[in-house]
């Protein structure tokens, strides 16, 4: 059965406060050698009720050089 859109509905938060395992996924990255650049979307325009971008990408920012090896 394939869910419905508003099942598929999600709860936003900022890098790292949410659901999905960003430092896992990091880890697995740097595992795996990468060394290149992480990109990062915030759709503000979509979802009004968001942090304003501003806050959103300063805190991935943040949160990133906590948790990322020096290339």
């Amino acid at each position: 059965m394939i869910p419905s859109l508003r099942q598929m509905a999600a709860d936003y938060a900022l890098t790292g406060r949410g659901d999905v395992p960003v430092r896992k996924q990091v880890g697995v990255l740097e595992a795996m050698g990468h060394t290149g650049c992480s990109a990062f979307e915030w759709e503000k325009v979509w979802h009004p009720d968001l942090e304003e971008p501003e806050i959103a990408i300063a805190d991935f920012a943040e949160f990133m050089k906590k948790i990322a090896k020096p290339a």
